[in-house]
């Protein structure tokens, strides 16, 4: 969840922006290293459980989403950091 969430922070607020950032943060740079889909599907799960906590909002607009942290995310953020 922090990994999700600092990516958000940095700017990568869209699906294929935070699946970068996690192929960077842990150095996945191929897809010999982890499946494209399986990057997709754990984002996709840990971005839900994320949501339904009321840690990061889900912004649509047409068939774009962008995440958005959430106050109680960055409090989450912050407390974990130290």
């Amino acid at each position: 969840y922090a990994s999700i969430l600092d990516a958000i922070q940095s700017g990568a607020n869209t699906p294929d922006a935070v699946d970068k950032s996690l192929r960077q943060r842990f150095n996945l740079p191929t897809e010999q290293a982890i499946t494209k889909t399986f990057l997709t599907t754990q984002r996709t799960g840990a971005i839900s459980r994320l949501v339904d906590l009321g840690l990061v909002a889900r912004e649509k607009e047409g068939l774009r989403v962008t995440y958005i942290i959430a106050q109680p995310g960055k409090d989450f953020r912050a407390q974990i950091k130290s």
